[in-house]
């Protein structure tokens, strides 16, 4: 009888033991280990965030390299446009050192100015026809004009991923595990650059 009772509390505990197990296992499913599915997520989206912010960086350094040339080659035709010229060194500054501070607001800031100072630079080149049909010149605006194509796609590639990530932060249940992780910020809508004046060079 005794032999019987151990035997039965035997069985007994490796039953509980068994239903403890049970329902540890069945915490972690249905509780751990969506914790670190919504954290891995928001994870992502702030890495994608970093990527195509990266992205934006490289393409407004190749639009930048070009602004040294473009100057030089009005330089060479006129001296008249020192002012605007200036305006675009200082604005070109600005950009650079906010792309490095990875400061959004303050490269938004700047490359509107920058934006702004080389469309004037351009409409005032009607002016100069020598300069206008210049080939070297016309080289220059070709390639500025790809860069810009190209700023603005990863502009918007850029929002877009933004937009996903912000939208995870401020969405049940992700939200709930969002931690310290804040907003990014949206890189300017091309509205104010669509108003500025649209020159072209080509005959």
């Amino acid at each position: 009888m005794s032999e019987t009772n151990t035997n039965y509390n035997s069985d007994r505990a490796m039953a509980t033991f068994f239903i403890i197990v049970m329902a540890i296992l069945l915490i972690v499913v249905t509780i751990v280990l969506p914790i670190f599915s919504f954290y891995n997520k928001i994870q992502t989206k702030k890495e994608e965030v970093k990527k195509t912010e990266s992205d934006i960086g490289l393409a407004l350094q190749k639009r930048n390299n070009l602004i040294p040339n473009l100057v030089s080659t009005v330089e060479a035709y006129t001296k008249n446009e020192a002012e605007i010229i200036k305006e675009i060194a200082h604005s070109r500054s600005r950009l650079i050192n906010s792309i490095e501070n990875n400061d959004v607001k303050k490269a938004n800031e700047a490359n509107t100015s920058l934006n702004s100072a080389l469309n004037r630079l351009l409409v005032n080149i009607e002016k100069y026809p020598e300069l206008k049909s210049s080939e070297h010149f016309k080289t220059l605006e070709n390639q500025l004009l790809d860069a810009e194509n190209e700023i603005i796609d990863k502009k918007e590639s850029y929002n877009d991923t933004v937009k996903n990530y912000n939208n995870c932060l401020n969405t049940i249940p992700t939200k709930w595990f969002a931690g310290d992780n804040k907003e990014a910020e949206y890189w300017e809508t091309l509205e104010k650059e669509k108003d500025l004046p649209e020159v072209t060079f080509n005959d």
